[in-house]
Order: C-alpha cells, then structure tokens, then sequence
C-alpha cells in the first residue's frame, strides 16, 4: 500500500537530461549573463545618443539667440555684451583735455577743453564728428575760450553751461542757434561755476555741482525750466569733475567727482521730475573704486557705465557699470586716460580726448560697438 505513492512521487520528480537533450526554459531560472550585457550595452548607448542630440540642441539655441537656457542672468548679461576691442577713428585736429563732449544731431560734439601745449591754453572751437564719414569738420567757435563746462542737447538746442573761461568761473548758459551757426546767451545760472555735470530729463535740463569762484566744491543742483532755473534739493555731496548719464526712464545720474581737496568719491544721485530719485533695483548705489573725470554713457542691455577717470592715489580708471559684473566684458581703455567725452551715437561708443601717464592732452578718438 506504500509503495504506490512512493512510486508516484519518485516519478514525479524532475529526471536528469541525458546527453544532448533540450530541456524546456525554467520559469524561475535567472536570466542568462549575455542577454543582461546586451541590454546594458544597449541602454547606455541609447542614453549617449540622446546626450550629444540635447546638447547639440541646447547650442544651436544659444547661438541664435544669443541667451543662455542655464546659468545666472547677470553672467548672460555680460556675456551678451562683450565688445571687440576699441577701434581707432580720425583723430581731433587738436591735442585737447576737458572738453565738453556730447551727441547731437547723429553727430559727435566737442566744445572747448585745454590744449595740450606749452601754455595749456584754454579753446573756443568746437569740432563736430560725422559717425558716418568718419571726419571732423569745423562747429561756430564758442563766444570765448572756456574748459570744464557742461554740453547738454535736448529736443529744441544744444546748450553749453558754466565753465572756466581762463582764471574766471562762468556763469553763462550758451544756447546753439543752428540756422545762423552761432552761440548766444539764455538765462545764466544762479551762480558762477565751472567742473559741474548737466543732463536732460525729458522736460528739464538739470545742472549739478561744480565750483565756485574759490574754488570750493559745490552740492547745488538747479533745473532749467523754460527761461529760468530752480533750485533743486542738493547732491549728496557738493563735489565736481563727476560723470552724468540720463537714463530711459529721464532719470539724470550724477556719478563719482571729487572736491577740492582732489580726492574722489563714489556718490551717484539720481534726479527724475525735479526731485532725487531711487536706483533702479539690482543696480549699484556707488561707483566702486570712486573716480573722477571720467566720461559717462549708456549701454544697451547693461545701463549706465563711466568709462576712464582718475582714482585717489593717481590710478586711472577703466571701467564701471550700475550691474554687478558688467564692466568684464567691456574693452579696457588704451592708454587709459580722465578728462575725457564719451557719447553715444546709435549704438556706438566714441570717447574723445583725455590726459593720462605721460601725456597732458590728447586728439585720440576710438569708437566700440556693444555686441547684441
């Protein structure tokens, strides 16, 4: 009776094979080792094809673009912006420094200054600049000969503000008169100075700072609104020698100058409708190292940046910009040099003379074009 189902049970047990034969697959075998390399070697080929298409993807992007899909914005900024080095256009027919130099009219302008000779005489010419052309041609001589003033263009004229006319400080307002090719006088300011900084703000042509008659630093800032000025709520500190820019908003930023003691401070006051106003955010609230006679210009894409100017201690300076970082990308002024113009015609920048290491004046002009 016991050995029936021991019988059955023997038979029901799995039988060696025998030599060459096939057995069927085991559902709960592992699988086998080649199949599992195979599968790998796949996969990791499938994921390196898929690698080399992305990034292939993600440069085709940024070269037609232009912006980065990683990273932080303001190293995209910089990026974006970065110049050829600085070109060599024709020079001035004059060695100069401390010329008022601004755009008007598509046109670069260049009124005034102190030569660089002997005598380091005082000018009256003014020397317009065609972009286009790339010559100077010859402007209606200012009424007098006169240095650290003040070129400011607007929608209805050119002006020329304050001065040093010599050993006076000036306290004319020159107004363009384009039709008969001459300078005449408008409402002169509430006091003599000369070393100040002006802009235009959309209504208003607002003038900051400067020196008086003893030399002293000034912190007055008076607006010119139709045939009178107003006194306007002073700088942060009276100084002179600074670099102004107007923003697109109409803001008018007052940067960096010194006082008269020579020494340079990194203020920035901003006047926007006849009152100071805030820095835009992410901007920078000093010029960091302070720096004075320095040009001041607007870049796409950056904001408002100086360019040159001389630092405590007699360094020159290279560049600055409102955003962090920016100035990196920018060409490095050669030689450097203060007591420069800097202005803006389309998208170019022209810096115009200038004293620097070795040399009290120059008629070097070089032009850049920020890249887009």
């Amino acid at each position: 009776m016991l050995v029936w189902p021991v019988a059955n049970l023997q038979q029901s047990q799995p039988q060696p094979a025998r030599f060459g034969a096939v057995l069927p697959p085991d559902p709960w075998a592992p699988p086998q080792r080649s199949r599992v390399k195979k599968t790998l070697v796949w996969l990791l080929l499938i994921a390196g094809i898929l690698m080399v298409v992305g990034a292939a993807a993600v440069i085709v992007y940024e070269s037609s673009t232009g912006s980065k899909l990683f990273g932080s914005a303001e190293p995209t900024r910089a990026a974006a912006t970065a110049t050829s080095p600085w070109t060599r256009v024709a020079d001035l027919p004059v060695e100069l420094e401390s010329a008022a130099v601004t755009a008007y009219r598509d046109r670069v302008w260049v009124a005034g200054g102190v030569a660089n000779d002997a005598e380091h005489t005082t000018l009256k010419s003014v020397y317009v600049l065609d972009p286009v052309a790339g010559t100077w041609s010859k402007g209606p001589d200012l009424p007098g000969p006169v240095s650290h003033a003040a070129l400011v263009p607007t929608p209805w004229g050119l002006y020329l503000i304050g001065g040093r006319e010599g050993d006076t400080v000036s306290q004319k307002l020159l107004r363009l008169d384009e039709k008969n090719g001459a300078w005449h006088r408008e409402a002169q300011l509430p006091a003599p100075r000369a070393g100040g900084a002006a802009g235009y703000d959309g209504s208003s042509v607002v003038y900051a700072g400067g020196v008086g008659p003893d030399g002293t630093a000034s912190a007055d800032v008076w607006a010119l609104r139709g045939s009178s000025w107003t006194t306007l709520k002073s700088l942060t500190r009276a100084r002179e020698r600074m670099a102004s820019v107007t923003d697109p908003t109409g803001r008018v930023l007052f940067l960096g100058g010194r006082d008269q003691t020579g020494t340079a401070f990194g203020e920035i006051d901003r006047y926007s409708g006849g009152a100071p106003a805030p820095a835009a955010s992410g901007t920078s609230t000093v010029v960091d190292p302070p720096v004075h006679g320095a040009g001041g210009v607007r870049l796409d894409g950056i904001g408002v940046c100086v360019v040159g100017g001389e630092r405590n201690g007699g360094a020159f300076g290279d560049w600055w910009c409102e955003r962090p970082g920016a100035a990196a990308a920018l060409p490095k002024l050669d030689p450097p040099r203060a007591g420069l113009g800097a202005a803006r015609v389309g998208n170019t920048v022209y810096v115009v003379g200038g004293y620097g290491p070795g040399f009290t004046g120059s008629s070097r002009v070089e032009s850049f074009t920020p890249a887009r």
